[in-house]
């Protein structure tokens, strides 16, 4: 499964953001070590990720949590 597109998307209680689409590379768990890596220490909480097929309806989640 996968697409090479994602829809991203931000959503915090004090700022939220328009979708953007955004182009991709490698499988979901490649995608979610890249973000999760990228983000800052700081402010590194959680991180919900999911791959959906458009075509399908299919779908992979991955929930990273820095506390695991």
């Amino acid at each position: 499964m996968g697409s090479p597109f994602l829809i991203l998307h931000y959503s915090f209680s004090w700022y939220k953001t328009k979708p953007k689409l955004v182009e991709i590379n490698g499988d979901i768990d490649e995608f979610t070590n890249m973000v999760w890596t990228n983000l800052n220490e700081d402010n590194k909480v959680s991180l919900f990720v999911r791959f959906i097929d458009i075509e399908t309806g299919e779908y992979e989640t991955r929930i990273v949590n820095k506390n695991k």
